[in-house]
């Protein structure tokens, strides 16, 4: 469904409707909700939750708010409070977020400030901590990833890497997700990471996979976790002008880490989340 915002206390900016209160949201005489991003929400029997963006909603523009498939906690704790952060992994209670970004179709970062997140609470949490987390999902599909910290407490640093270059093997590496390209494993060896704004080349297996080779700088994008040689996620290209790569799992034809898949355009709901454990 397409909604607008058409009361007195809506305000535009361009093409955009942003509310502060639900009564700003109002489509054909249907009430909507004013999500916690300052867009409007109505009624979908689509979406899993029951709501979708209206296109006048920026980057969220009909995207349906959140999916929440029914995957039980990570380590037997309760799932962290759903109103605080919608999330369609379920995290542990010990976990906290530190940002969530709806994946533009198109995106084409040059500078940290061309990233927009959804939430960011980078800046109101400190070090230390000992795990870093992330969440995928594409549609109804989602993935969650959990490794030793490989930023040195630095929270900054587990967001969107421009004009840093983090590729290394990272240790205790734990997998949970609901598609079958992705082997579920606990605190196993061999996760790896590739993440960087830089374009990069085939490594020895001459396919671009767990192990590439960096060469520009800020000129295609990486942001890959790894297990052993599968790609555990992936959203590549978004430092050029192209559309987005997105994966979960290997890529079942030509290159196994999603690079220049261009499929974006393929998922309706685009969400990447990350988190700290201490």
């Amino acid at each position: 469904m397409a909604g607008i915002c058409l009361t007195v206390g809506c305000v535009r900016k361009g093409r955009f409707y942003e509310c502060s209160t639900d009564s700003e949201c109002t489509h054909n005489g249907e009430s909507g909700t004013c999500e916690s991003v300052g867009f409007c929400s109505f009624n979908d029997s689509d979406c899993a939750d029951g709501r979708r963006f209206g296109q006048w909603s920026g980057d969220f523009a009909n995207q349906c708010v959140t999916v929440m498939p029914d995957a039980g906690p990570i380590d037997g704790l309760p799932d962290i409070g759903l109103d605080a952060f919608p999330s369609a992994c379920a995290i542990s209670s010990a976990a906290l977020h530190a940002w969530t970004i709806n994946i533009p179709v198109n995106s084409n970062f040059q500078l940290a400030s061309d990233v927009v997140y959804a939430v960011d609470n980078r800046s109101s949490l400190t070090g230390p901590y000992a795990r870093v987390a992330y969440c995928l999902q594409l549609d109804n599909t989602f993935v969650y990833v959990e490794l030793d910290d490989f930023t040195n407490d630095t929270i900054a640093n587990t967001g969107i890497p421009m004009d840093l270059v983090l590729k290394m093997a990272v240790n205790n590496i734990t997998v949970r997700s609901n598609s079958s390209a992705v082997t579920e494993v606990t605190a196993a060896t061999g996760g790896g990471i590739e993440m960087f704004s830089n374009c990069y080349g085939e490594g020895l297996n001459g396919v671009y996979d767990y192990d590439d080779t960096i060469s520009g700088i800020d000129c295609y994008g990486s942001f890959q976790v790894h297990h052993n040689t599968t790609t555990v996620l992936a959203w590549n290209a978004w430092a050029q002008g192209d559309p987005d790569d997105l994966g979960i799992g290997n890529q079942p034809v030509s290159h196994p880490d999603w690079t220049f898949a261009e499929n974006s355009a393929t998922y309706t709901t685009r969400v990447l989340q990350a988190f700290i454990l201490r």
